[in-house]
């Protein structure tokens, strides 16, 4: 059985949450709304907007389709982190 996780958010928090999430994780699925990250992770996986020196995992996919993310999720857990 394959693993899969998805995260909600293109940016900086989110990119850097899939990429670590990669490690312990078969399929990561990253939403994010700006079509030029969707595409710049998808052809390249570079968050060019974020994190362009970063090569992110190639387990890692992104989307701007939310119903496919919610679609993927097998188990919701959800935290809320607090500064």
């Amino acid at each position: 059985m394959s693993s899969k996780i998805s995260v909600i958010g293109g940016g900086s928090w989110g990119t850097a949450l899939a990429q670590v999430a990669s490690f312990n994780t078969d399929q990561v699925l990253l939403y994010a709304r700006d079509q030029e990250v969707v595409k710049s992770i998808n052809e390249k996986s570079l968050n060019k907007q974020y994190f362009p020196e970063v090569k992110l995992n190639s387990n890692i996919k992104a989307t701007n389709n939310i119903d496919f993310g919610q679609v993927t999720v097998e188990r919701a857990r959800h935290r809320v982190f607090r500064g």
